[in-house]
């Protein structure tokens, strides 16, 4: 009879657990909150080119030696006062203030001084032309001279290349007679090198401008150029070669023709100082600078 009792007494403990249990609230689900919005990435500035150029400039391809084709490259030391100076008769024609009047005084007294190296220097790049091109020399002449009044008068460069050729303009009197060929060549390279830099850094803005189209930009991404540096094309998200670039041909001094007896006046050291010329006699017109736009 206890025994009866005790499981008795036991079934109606678990039968009472049993209804505790079912009148216990579900446990409730609990979802994770939604992630955060993706946060909009960041677009940087479009890439500019440098110094303020077109965006539509031409960048000359780069020779074997890593260096641009512009008119002042090779040139032969025997042409390469020729080439000088002309560099100091757009200097001399452009630059402003007291900088350019500096130019000025001592491109002429350059002419007077330097008229024997600089006729000669004449000579030899009408002695190759006559060589190279026959008939043609005259017309070979004129387009080449037109193609350097032209490189030196690239607008975005003007501010290093007028300080460049007031310091060579500055250094040019104390050079002897025998050491002015040296001078010459030397002093090209000087005057050439704000020209190369700033083809160097139309180079890497067309490489980043390239990356950046190709990531933010619609439609096809810009090609990058083949002359542009290795390093700078390794980076780019897109290589595709362009046509070979050609030299910027923009306003500059046009060049003036006159009689052969007004070149050999001051032993052919030609000088433009009339603005936009056209030719007359077929000859280059010889005449210092007298005054500036």
């Amino acid at each position: 009879m206890m025994r009866d009792d005790r499981t008795f007494r036991r079934a109606a403990g678990w039968a009472a657990m049993l209804a505790l249990a079912s009148c216990a609230k579900p446990a409730r689900h609990v979802e994770a909150p939604p992630p955060p919005p993706p946060v909009p990435e960041q677009v940087p500035p479009r890439p500019a080119p440098p110094m303020g150029a077109s965006a539509t400039t031409r960048v000359p391809p780069r020779a074997a030696d890593g260096r641009f084709l512009t008119v002042n490259h090779a040139v032969a030391p025997a042409e390469a006062a020729w080439h000088l100076r002309a560099g100091l008769n757009v200097a001399a024609l452009g630059c402003t203030g007291a900088q350019g009047a500096a130019i000025t005084a001592a491109y002429n007294a350059m002419l007077r001084s330097r008229a024997k190296p600089l006729a000669a220097a004449d000579a030899a790049i009408k002695a190759r032309l006559r060589a190279e091109r026959g008939k043609d020399w005259q017309d070979a002449h004129d387009d080449r001279m037109t193609q350097l009044y032209n490189f030196y008068a690239l607008p975005p460069v003007q501010p290093g290349f007028c300080a460049k050729a007031a310091a060579i303009a500055a250094a040019e009197p104390a050079v002897d007679a025998n050491g002015f060929s040296a001078f010459a060549t030397q002093a090209l390279a000087e005057l050439s090198a704000p020209f190369d830099s700033f083809y160097a850094a139309y180079d890497d803005y067309r490489v980043a401008l390239a990356a950046w189209e190709a990531r933010y930009g619609a439609g096809a991404p810009t090609r990058v150029a083949a002359n542009a540096p290795a390093s700078a094309r390794a980076a780019a998200v897109v290589e595709v070669d362009l046509p070979p670039a050609i030299p910027a041909r923009t306003a500059g001094p046009r060049i003036a023709y006159e009689s052969q007896a007004a070149l050999d006046d001051i032993g052919g050291s030609a000088a433009i100082s009339c603005g936009d010329c056209t030719r007359t006699a077929g000859r280059l017109a010889a005449r210092a600078v007298t005054s500036r736009p």
